[in-house]
């Protein structure tokens, strides 16, 4: 059995689409982050918990990419989600 990390945005964040992007506003302290089009296709899927394998799947697939390109940047991008507290984590097991 192996560990595994999963993401979801919080409730109090929410996403307004732009051209070319679209900008997070945490409601909870008025601040705001920008995504391009690949982060704003992550945070859609937010909605439920995720892990980076997960998601990763999920770029893959809608902009052909590989793992090799798509997990160091997911892995940046939630990093940063997580330090302006935008997601939250959980550590659980996974088969």
């Amino acid at each position: 059995m192996t560990m595994s990390k999963t993401y979801e945005k919080k409730p109090s964040v929410v996403a307004c689409e732009l051209d070319g992007g679209s900008v997070l506003l945490d409601l909870d302290t008025s601040r705001y982050f920008g995504l391009n089009t690949v982060g704003l296709v992550v945070w859609e899927h937010l909605s439920m918990p995720q892990t980076i394998g997960q998601l990763c799947k999920i770029v893959e697939t809608t902009f052909d990419v590989s793992e090799d390109i798509c997990r160091p940047d997911l892995e940046q991008l939630m990093a940063q989600l997580l330090e302006r507290k935008l997601v939250t984590s959980q550590v659980g097991s996974a088969v």
